[in-house]
């Protein structure tokens, strides 16, 4: 059994979609502070990977301009946006942008910014 790790002033995961991996944090740090940020690249790739090539490149760069935006409110409304639009084009690629949209908003949320917000949460490439 792992011993329960102190996290009484919060810590902040950076995972990609395993499901596992997200129980396993809840379930270590039940009841504690705990952000889940989800890895960008791969959120971005799993939402792509249901479009055809000509649409890949306008919605990599509006993700990447939500996720770019300090707001969180804003970078939420412009990802709802994207996956309504979205709907009409591909629906899976719209129901992957909404699995775990908010987790793919944590640094926003948190309001973490330059080069640790980078380091976090890199910028897509175009």
């Amino acid at each position: 059994m792992c011993p329960r790790t102190d996290a009484s002033a919060g810590l902040l995961f950076v995972l990609d979609g395993a499901k596992a991996l997200h129980a396993a944090v809840r379930d270590v740090f039940d009841g504690q502070p705990v952000q889940i940020q989800r890895c960008r690249r791969h959120k971005s790739e799993n939402i792509v990977g249901y479009l055809p090539a000509a649409e890949k490149g306008w919605v990599r760069r509006k993700l990447t301009a939500a996720w770019a935006d300090p707001d969180v409110a804003e970078a939420r409304a412009a990802l709802q946006e994207l996956a309504r639009k979205l709907d009409r084009l591909n629906p899976d690629a719209a129901a992957s942008l909404r699995e775990g949209l908010e987790e793919t908003i944590s640094v926003n949320r948190l309001g973490i910014a330059g080069t640790l917000g980078r380091t976090l949460a890199p910028p897509m490439n175009g």
